[in-house]
């Protein structure tokens, strides 16, 4: 028996690593490593960490305390990195999510602190547009941002 027949799911913990701490490349190959030592995709799970890590200085901030400030620097959803500090981007959730669920057809996502997510879980959204289909990873921007209130109405000629 392996450890893989004692649990009900295995967390990939692909972040903390070095800068940028979670690289769209990290979470693939931790991914595909996990499953060439034979785990069953079915049990493992992506962990998207929510803030932001700075390994010149040692230090992390949540991912609303360097976005919602007056400068506003996570309005470009392909932001990942502001003054020395890495993290994921709106758009880099939403591809990871892709990844996990489209390409790799593991067993899911789960989000490592949640609440430092903004005000308005930005993070979240994101990750929930992916899930359901509506990321457009193409061009970058999310379903939910292009139509208010998720809305949007046919196309029309």
């Amino acid at each position: 028996l392996g450890i893989s027949d004692e649990v009900d799911l295995i967390h990939i913990m692909a972040y903390d690593a070095a800068a940028p701490h979670s690289s769209y490349e990290y979470v693939e190959e931790s991914v595909k490593r996990a499953i060439q030592q034979e785990l069953p995709p079915e049990k493992l799970v992506l962990g998207l960490p929510m803030y932001a890590l700075n390994r010149e200085i040692e230090d992390w901030k949540s991912y609303a305390e360097i976005c919602e400030n007056k400068d506003n620097p996570c309005q470009d959803k392909r932001t990942n990195q502001v003054n020395g500090y890495n993290f994921n981007s709106v758009y880099d959730l939403q591809r990871k999510t892709s990844y996990a669920y489209n390409d790799a057809n593991i067993g899911g996502v789960l989000t490592t602190y949640s609440s430092m997510d903004t005000r308005n879980a930005d993070l979240h959204k994101a990750i929930w547009d992916a899930i359901l289909g509506k990321a457009d990873l193409e061009n970058k921007y999310t379903q939910s941002e292009s139509c208010p209130n998720g809305a949007c109405p046919e196309d029309s000629e």
